[in-house]
């Protein structure tokens, strides 16, 4: 694992979606392989709290792909994550 320390500023839009097998590592994800939560367009900046509400549709799910649709050289740093579920999923992720 590398250690993230670039600023994210180029990358600002993202697809939230939920796989039920585990996307392999070092490969590029496609969006169309999971189902897709919501897309985010914002102003990405350190420290953004970025919240993702679910269509009520989606049922369970395994994991979790926070995954940037920028083609910009950057990398995508993620501090923290977490899931909700009451009626229907939430997805919360900090920006680092």
């Amino acid at each position: 694992m590398q250690l993230c320390t670039a600023v994210v500023s180029g990358l600002d839009h993202f697809a939230v979606g939920m796989p039920d097998v585990f996307p392999t590592e070092g490969s590029a994800v496609d969006t169309n392989s999971y189902t897709v939560c919501g897309t985010v367009n914002v102003n990405a900046t350190k420290g953004l709290v970025v919240d993702v509400d679910c269509p009520s549709s989606i049922q369970q799910f395994r994991y979790v792909v926070i995954q940037s649709l920028d083609t910009v050289a950057e990398q995508l740093c993620i501090a923290e994550v977490a899931v909700y579920c009451a009626s229907q999923y939430a997805i919360t992720f900090v920006l680092v």
